[in-house]
């Protein structure tokens, strides 16, 4: 659905997206560390009189640069494409018609190589980790970027979608 529901109560509201889904066309999290697991997040704060039939705010936008919350929307974004391209486009003659995959969850924050994760933070990599491997839980680690950088280094992976759909490709695979 496109709408929102809410009560005609008049005060100020917060709308908040977060970079997860779960649901018959994506299941994914796109999460800042292992160890917090905290999802990226965008918000508008609006104010209704209580009065109004509907209200069409300004959506908020995903920066791709700055705080860069557009990365991790932009990994989920490629994830729901590759589940529309599979539930649209594959047909399986002696198996289930595929219809979503199973969640998967993805570690990614700006500035920080999932190399440190394994001793090494200047290394600039992505990887899909398919089991509980070195204390790291099973998911995908995307690139972004290299500590000391600024948050930057010529090769990051949040908005390279052949990394992206080639790590999922490892988690589907598996």
């Amino acid at each position: 659905s496109k709408f929102l529901v809410i009560p005609r109560v008049a005060g100020t509201y917060t709308l908040r997206i977060y970079s997860r889904s779960l649901n018959s066309f994506l299941q994914a999290s796109v999460l800042n560390t292992p160890a917090e697991g905290t999802p990226f997040s965008i918000a508008i704060t609006f104010t209704l009189s209580g009065t109004e039939v509907s209200l069409s705010p300004t959506l908020p936008i995903a920066p791709h640069t700055g705080s860069l919350e557009g990365g991790a929307f932009s990994i989920l974004d490629m994830i729901y494409e590759a589940n529309k391209y599979l539930r649209t486009n594959t047909t399986c003659a002696f198996c289930t018609t595929f219809s979503v995959a199973p969640k998967v969850t993805v570690y990614w924050s700006p500035g920080v190589s999932p190399g440190s994760y394994l001793g090494d933070p200047q290394a600039a990599i992505s990887f899909y980790n398919r089991t509980d491997y070195a204390g790291l839980p099973k998911g995908l680690y995307l690139l972004g970027g290299i500590p000391g950088k600024g948050g930057t280094c010529a090769d990051t992976d949040h908005f390279d979608k052949s990394v992206i759909l080639h790590e999922y490709g490892h988690f589907l695979e598996h």
